[in-house]
């Protein structure tokens, strides 16, 4: 797994959690806490798995993770709601929606498209997960894009314009990942910090990988078996991503359309 590089204007130790750690924060954060967070107190603050910034503070006697993009951007605040404290609105789409169901954990999600409650129902042996906005709306997660710039989405309009997106994020070595459904296809689109396009992939059948392709595979790596496949496109080249299996020993080759091992 590579390792997340951290941006420059946020690069600090990670900061562990003591009454002095609001002082290493980036002066953007740190006002953004200031006005919309007054008088919080900063816990801890650190990057999580996805490469969004988490700063952890206590605000008016609740715990709440404050969490910031690579540009030192406000993504969204969350925090732990008692089951018991759930607004009445909500509790009467549960009661409707999901009848014998009932709270068993709730989290009160705020970010600039609107608040939302996001809940864990239990009925016996059974569990649902369920997000409602405020005004009681079930939604579904994927429709929530607050990380998706007009520029991404221009370049998926463009360059699939048949496309729909089903949901984003950041992957563990900090890269943004699209997911989209291309008519009948799942494609993933990968970007850098600056938004600007890596590559797209998507899996394709072993069974039906051009002869150019198996021939190669064949020619160089004639013991080994084909696992799995996906299609590559970058902005400079087209290939396939190949995983070839022999006994325990497993390999990922690239090859080009034209049947040359890259």
């Amino acid at each position: 797994m590579k390792k997340l590089i951290l941006p420059l204007l946020m690069i600090f130790a990670l900061i562990s959690c003591n009454e002095n750690v609001g002082t290493h924060l980036n002066a953007n954060i740190k006002a953004f806490i200031e006005e919309h967070y007054s008088g919080a107190r900063i816990l801890s603050a650190e990057y999580d798995d996805k490469g969004l910034f988490e700063v952890e503070i206590r605000h008016k006697l609740i715990i709440k993770d404050v969490y910031f993009d690579y540009k030192n951007e406000w993504v969204y605040t969350s925090w732990d709601v008692r089951p018991a404290d759930v607004s009445d609105v909500v509790k009467n789409v549960v009661a409707q929606k999901y009848p014998g169901y009932r709270i068993d954990n709730a989290d009160y999600i705020q970010r600039s498209s609107g608040d939302y409650y996001v809940l864990e129902l239990e009925k016996g042996e059974f569990d649902a997960d369920v997000t409602i906005t405020v005004d009681g709306e079930i939604i579904s997660p994927s429709t929530i894009l607050p990380l998706l710039t007009t520029e991404i989405k221009e370049f998926i309009s463009t360059k699939y314009p048949v496309a729909t997106i089903e949901d984003y994020g950041y992957d563990a070595a900090g890269v943004f990942e699209v997911i989209i459904r291309d008519g009948a296809v799942e494609k993933y689109l990968f970007f850098d910090s600056n938004g600007a396009w890596i590559k797209t992939r998507w899996n394709v059948s072993v069974d039906y990988l051009p002869n150019v392709v198996n021939s190669a595979l064949a020619t160089s790596y004639p013991d080994y078996f084909v696992d799995n496949a996906f299609y590559v496109e970058t902005p400079d080249a087209l290939f396939y991503e190949i995983k070839l299996v022999l006994g325990e020993n497993e390999i990922v080759v690239k090859v080009s359309t034209e049947g040359v091992i890259l």
